[in-house]
């Protein structure tokens, strides 16, 4: 069972983060919910991963998402287009971090494929319960579509070379 797919409502949150408090999934929802408002349509489409919710165990440079959002911004063309992504996973030492991306998917000559050129990472903890981390990372990916959906600013802002 994994990679399961709908709205944000569908997202079983009891079964992925089993220690979580009620006020976490209330929080979690309503963050969630006020993102879907400034996210470009289509719709966020959720995914989650139960088979994920056991630590796997360290495994450097392998993600283990327990559940995942992604907004893609195609171009008209077939130049570059970018991504943006909140995820929660497992750390390499056995935490929970969320985490918002920025990629950029390109045809450049040099590093042709995805750059991450943005990145906010906070760790779930006993400081930081499950819904304020949440909350926090859906507030950052909030500020970040508001840049210019444009995949040429991205690539300007992180400095890559032209395609």
């Amino acid at each position: 069972m994994g990679g399961e797919r709908g709205p944000f409502a569908e997202v079983p949150l009891r079964l992925l983060f089993a220690d979580a408090a009620e006020r976490d999934f209330e929080e979690m929802r309503r963050a969630a919910d006020a993102l879907d408002v400034v996210a470009p349509a289509p719709a966020i489409t959720w995914e989650w991963f139960p088979d994920h919710v056991p630590y796997p165990g360290a495994a450097p440079g392998v993600i283990h998402e327990i559940l995942l959002a992604t907004v893609v911004m195609k171009a008209e063309d077939l130049s570059d287009w970018h991504e943006f992504g909140i995820s929660v996973e497992w750390t390499v030492g056995g935490g929970l971090a969320v985490v918002v991306t920025v990629n950029l998917a390109c045809y450049c000559e040099t590093d042709h494929g995805t750059h991450n050129v943005d990145e906010f990472r906070l760790g779930v903890g006993r400081d930081t319960p499950h819904g304020e981390a949440f909350e926090a990372a859906c507030r950052q990916m909030a500020v970040l579509l508001q840049a210019p959906r444009s995949a040429h600013w991205w690539r300007v802002k992180a400095g890559l070379p032209k395609p």
